[in-house]
């Protein structure tokens, strides 16, 4: 049987000390039919004309040069040149194991699946140690809700779209929101919508680089509050099309809100006056989510988000200590 073309479509903004590595580790891929689709969203600092020299050495490297827009709208533009009957996606500073594409595709294939996972590892920037953070713990098949759930369990997969190898078909009246946090999320589900069997593969294929030293890996940044908009829409979709879902999305609502509460204070300094005023919103967000889940689904978790909401410095003050005393 001839092998169907896979467009691996990779969003590409100044990143020119990891790229090779991200490149070679797609185009060495054991699967026998790859087109690589790379997006330069208007990069400063070379890492254009690396994609350059690429497209001139391998007639299966497409590259597009965009004025800086960000990954959503340069992920819609690799959507629109790909030309495979299979969609994957990397981001340039991760890479992928080189059987990725090869295992995915066959079980794809052998259970006739719209989307597989697979595992994902969170490779540490400064020591360089892997660790398997999120996998399925089995093969398995099931259906869109049963998708919809894992992701908002954490059950194997989550919301990213580049630990996935989907059909084209679940692309071909969806495309990543603009102007969005999280717009992974939201093209996600509507993916997932137009599917009728998905699986998942129990291998870490996918290398996620962690930036454990970056500064701003856990800052806010104000347009992360379009995420109570962002989750908004998505209960709306979940009450739409996958009612029994509802108690798993309050309690990944609630973790959402958790996360970017946490960052908020983290970023205080920097912030300045405008704190209080997302500091506000994002805790009255957090109270709302957490009347509406299942408290019992939070078990010693609970009395941390009830810290969080009432105490949100004394929850951080208290974090930052226990951190510091577990490294010693």
């Amino acid at each position: 049987m001839t092998d169907s073309l896979i467009s691996v479509i990779v969003p590409v903004y100044n990143c020119k000390e990891y790229l090779d590595r991200c490149i070679t580790s797609i185009l060495d891929q054991t699967y026998g039919k790859i087109e690589l689709v790379l997006v330069d969203d208007g990069s400063t600092d070379g890492s254009g004309e690396v994609c350059d020299r690429y497209a001139g050495e391998y007639g299966n490297v497409i590259v597009i040069h965009q004025k800086n827009s960000g990954p959503a709208t340069a992920r819609n533009n690799g959507l629109d040149a790909a030309r495979g009957e299979y969609i994957g996606f990397v981001d340039s500073d991760d890479w992928i194991e080189p059987d990725m594409y090869e295992k995915m595709h066959a079980y794809m294939v052998k259970n006739d699946l719209d989307i597989v996972c697979c595992g994902r590892a969170d490779v540490d920037s400064e020591t360089g140690n892997k660790k398997v953070e999120l996998c399925p713990d089995r093969y398995s098949t099931f259906g869109p809700e049963g998708l919809i759930r894992k992701i908002l369990t954490w059950d194997g997969t989550d919301t990213s779209v580049c630990d996935k190898l989907f059909k084209r078909k679940c692309w071909e009246n969806n495309r990543f929101p603009m102007g969005f946090i999280s717009e992974d999320a939201f093209a996600l589900f509507r993916t997932v919508k137009c599917t009728k069997v998905n699986g998942e593969i129990p291998e870490p294929f996918y290398n996620y680089f962690h930036h454990s030293n970056s500064r701003t890996a856990f800052e806010f940044k104000e347009e992360q509050l379009n995420a109570v908009e962002a989750l908004r829409d998505l209960e709306i979709f979940i009450k739409e099309h996958y009612v029994k879902a509802l108690p798993d999305f309050y309690h990944y609502e609630v973790i959402q809100f958790e996360y970017y509460l946490t960052a908020a204070i983290n970023s205080k300094d920097k912030m300045g006056k405008r704190f209080g005023y997302a500091s506000q919103i994002l805790k009255r967000e957090l109270k709302k989510a957490y009347k509406k889940s299942d408290h019992n689904d939070f078990s010693s978790h609970d009395r941390k988000v009830i810290c969080m909401m009432q105490h949100p410095y004394l929850y951080i003050m208290i974090k930052r200590l226990y951190n510091m005393l577990k490294k010693r």
